[in-house]
């Protein structure tokens, strides 16, 4: 429930690429991206930690509190985005190749690209320590599809990420062209996170014998 929310949330952020640029849609725009990125991946982190090969405390304590683990995950990303509210975009003109011109979010603030960088950072953080236990959990014959599926949902996910932050930062003289790439870049990130997590994992349990399926059910 929590991944879909975050996919969704994530989604609805492609709205505010309608009508009028406004510093409060760019706003909105990037904290949608950011709470709905976290929201969609953090349960799948929660799982990963829990099912760690070795006892440890850490999971441990993420298996007893895994609501409060997820309160604390999207608590920093919420207050990341509340610290970079403070800092306005600079709405940047550009003209399309059919003569109409129209603007584009862009933040040349010192301290709000650094704020941005920090988010960043933290998304790219919880990437690659998911990617840090798939690599440790992959021959666990328990959940090895399930690992599969996932290293395959994050792989989409690292790219969406890439291709959004490459768009924004490229100098496009079709401003329909660059909201359709923005958008893409977002639709990548929810719908193969979902395809892969639910979707095609579920049907492939189809497919599987019962005492399969029972050995697997439990992560």
């Amino acid at each position: 429930m929590v991944t879909i929310l975050g996919s969704l949330i994530l989604m609805s952020s492609i709205i505010t690429l309608y009508g009028d640029v406004t510093n409060t849609k760019c706003q909105i725009r990037i904290t949608l991206i950011n709470v709905g990125f976290v929201l969609s991946i953090c349960p799948s982190l929660l799982k990963l930690i829990t099912n760690f090969p070795e006892s440890n405390k850490f999971s441990k304590w993420v298996e007893k509190n895994k609501y409060i683990f997820t309160i604390i995950v999207i608590v920093v990303a919420g207050s990341l985005n509340g610290i970079l509210a403070t800092s306005s975009y600079d709405l940047q003109e550009f003209t399309s190749t059919d003569g109409k011109n129209s603007l584009k979010c862009v933040m040349k603030a010192p301290f709000g690209k650094f704020v941005y960088y920090i988010m960043l950072f933290y998304e790219v953080f919880i990437i690659l320590i998911s990617l840090f236990l798939i690599f440790i959990e992959w021959n666990i014959s328990v959940t090895s599809l399930d690992i599969k599926y996932l290293a395959t949902a994050i792989s989409m996910d690292i790219l969406s990420i890439i291709l959004l932050n490459i768009i924004k930062n490229l100098n496009f003289k079709d401003y329909i062209i660059y909201n359709i790439l923005i958008a893409i870049s977002i639709l990548i990130f929810s719908v193969f996170n979902h395809l892969f997590t639910f979707l095609i994992r579920t049907l492939s349990y189809l497919f599987m014998g019962e005492s399969e399926f029972d050995i697997i059910q439990s992560w």
